[in-house]
């Protein structure tokens, strides 16, 4: 099997600026919402990594994104477009959706 290291990066740094600032998070917030010091979430900020994985996933659920996309920006590489055409499959409606893979 073949390890793909595309996104060996850890980007949960850059990540976590991103959505704080798309989702007008301030870092207080956060820290309060995921019962944190600021301390810590400053240390994020600032490139050291978090060594809780149940904080990321926290983190993650809260931007609604998952784990992977938090850490290492992958979903970054999928596009979905959606479109107008709705398809009826008995009495349940489907709404199509395109999605850019590699």
């Amino acid at each position: 099997m073949e390890i793909n290291t595309e996104f060996d990066q850890l980007l949960f740094s850059e990540k976590l600026k991103y959505y704080l600032k798309k989702n007008n998070y301030s870092l207080k917030e956060l820290s309060e919402k995921i019962e944190v010091p600021i301390s810590t979430v400053h240390g994020w900020i600032n490139g050291v990594p978090p060594k809780n994985l149940v904080t990321i996933k926290r983190i993650a659920l809260i931007f609604g994104i998952s784990v992977d996309e938090m850490c290492f920006g992958s979903e970054v590489m999928k596009e979905s477009i959606d479109s107008d055409l709705v398809v009826s499959i008995g009495d349940q409606k489907y709404k199509l959706v395109f999605q850019k893979i590699k």
